[in-house]
């Protein structure tokens, strides 16, 4: 199985998109189209299942947030569903490397890519050659797109 460990903002919310949706007052999310349609690429091209790193997913013990069911929503509509989410373990010990390392170990992956616009790979530093890094001013587009797909490739 091959993964895509996504992040949202700066990632599929650009700079340009996060002003939309301020500019409702948070009524609406406004995910970048670009984002949407270079991540239904890479899923495409690789058959990847797309698994949630962001702070957008839900806090134990709490509903999701209307955000994280737009997101899941419009994720779903772009033939993109969500697959899963990285356990919560920042605890001010622990980081997103440290979500990601658990969530692998009881996963069996053949190939992944972290999409992310931020380096949270400090305590795990193997997971450098898995990012792909992206812009947040633009976030996700197609040349990252190509990138993420070079990665899978590389990894056989």
């Amino acid at each position: 199985m091959d993964i895509i460990f996504l992040d949202v903002d700066g990632v599929m919310i650009s700079e340009e998109s996060f002003l939309l949706t301020m500019a409702l007052n948070g009524r609406m999310v406004f995910f970048s189209r670009k984002a949407m349609k270079a991540l239904r690429w890479l899923v495409k091209q690789t058959g990847a299942q797309v698994v949630l790193t962001s702070s957008w997913r839900p806090m134990p013990g709490y509903g999701p947030t209307r955000s994280y069911l737009q997101f899941k929503s419009a994720l779903t509509r772009n033939h993109t569903p969500l697959f899963d989410e990285t356990p919560r373990l920042e605890d001010g010990t622990r980081d997103r490397s440290d979500e990601i390392t658990a969530w692998l170990e009881e996963h069996p992956t053949e190939r992944y890519v972290i999409i992310d616009d931020n380096n949270r790979f400090h305590r795990h530093p193997e997971l450098q050659q898995h990012w792909v890094r992206i812009d947040p001013e633009h976030g996700f587009t197609m040349k990252d797109a190509e990138k993420a797909l070079e990665h899978f490739l590389a990894q056989g």
